[in-house]
């Protein structure tokens, strides 16, 4: 991708990106009890309601908890992270957006491969298609 792609990209998927590895942290250090900002920053329900953030608190808690009822593993995770970052386009679009179609499209396909590896069962492959994309969509 063009430089300023790359940058535009970059400017508009932070926040989500950031959110979504937040989530993933909770979930593989602490099994989503609490909110795993970084190792020396953890937030228990007390420090959640005492930071005035509490209901974004509980909603990143909920996502993390999500990771654990879906039991998602680290290879779809990865495909759901790079996902999300191809998930915003500027309004103005991009210089390169066909290039930028094609590197998003080869993560869905990606993440449809793993998903068929591990279920033999096509409907069971498209209903969990279906729940990773609503995870995402979440965010």
């Amino acid at each position: 991708l063009h430089v300023d792609d790359q940058m535009s990209i970059i400017q508009y998927s932070w926040m989500g990106l950031m959110v979504f590895a937040m989530g993933w942290r909770s979930f593989t250090n602490v099994n989503s009890r609490m909110l795993y900002f970084a190792p020396d920053l953890v937030f228990n329900e007390y420090r959640m309601h005492k930071s005035r953030m509490y209901s974004q608190c509980v909603r990143m808690r909920h996502l993390s908890q999500e990771f654990g009822w879906l039991q998602i593993t680290p290879q779809e995770f990865l495909c759901m992270k790079a996902l999300l970052f191809f998930s915003i386009i500027p309004v103005d679009g991009l210089k390169n957006q066909k290039l930028f179609d094609e590197l998003r499209m080869n993560y869905i396909k990606e993440l449809d491969r793993i998903i068929a590896c591990k279920r033999k069962n096509p409907t069971s492959c498209s209903r969990r298609f279906y729940q990773l994309t609503k995870v995402l969509d979440s965010v």
